[in-house]
């Protein structure tokens, strides 16, 4: 599933999920085969156990990464989609946008005229100001002067994209919506 799409925060959960047990089963059963063969942990097969753990490290951490996120549900992303459509509107949906300080997620984000509108989770208000910074960084980084619309609602959302008038949508937005899937986990 392509970033971006409605139901990609949750197809990743799964496939995290199910990749971390399937290291875990590899790295358990081998160290117990090398135990039963060997008679201890000191042989070659733990040396292939501490290399697997690398790449399930990787896998673990992603998986813990996107535990928390939940994209919209089905009523609101159908109220959504349908105005996107009516308005000529691309959202992208289950942004998890990294940074340095953290992974902020928004379950459906759009660009127009150089500005992001975006619903964000944050349950704290020093959450929500740190979502809306790391989107005015991101605006700013491609050399965009428009502002953050962030909302906690879907129908706050669409009240504040009805409101837009003239939607453009160019190379610079294009540019934007790019740089954000590159960040996104």
């Amino acid at each position: 599933m392509k970033k971006g799409t409605y139901g990609y925060i949750k197809e990743k959960r799964k496939r995290s999920i199910v990749w971390s047990l399937i290291f875990l089963a590899i790295i358990v059963g081998l160290t117990l085969i090398g135990v039963a063969i060997f008679g201890s942990t000191k042989n070659v097969i733990t040396i292939a156990v501490a290399v697997l753990t690398l790449p399930a490290a990787r896998v673990w951490v992603s998986t813990f990464v996107i535990l928390p996120f939940h994209g919209l549900e089905q009523e609101s992303y159908e109220k959504i989609e349908g105005f996107c459509e009516k308005e000529k509107i691309t959202p992208l949906y289950d942004m998890a946008i990294s940074s340095t300080e953290k992974i902020n997620f928004f379950p459906v984000l759009i660009v127009i005229n150089e500005s992001i509108y975006a619903m964000s989770q944050s349950k704290t208000k020093v959450d929500f100001n740190k979502d809306k910074s790391r989107l005015n960084q991101l605006i700013k980084s491609t050399g965009l002067e428009g502002g953050v619309n962030l909302v906690t609602k879907a129908e706050e959302l669409m009240e504040q994209l009805s409101e837009v008038t003239n939607k453009q949508y160019g190379e610079q937005e294009a540019e934007l919506v790019q740089r954000i899937v590159t960040l996104c986990v």
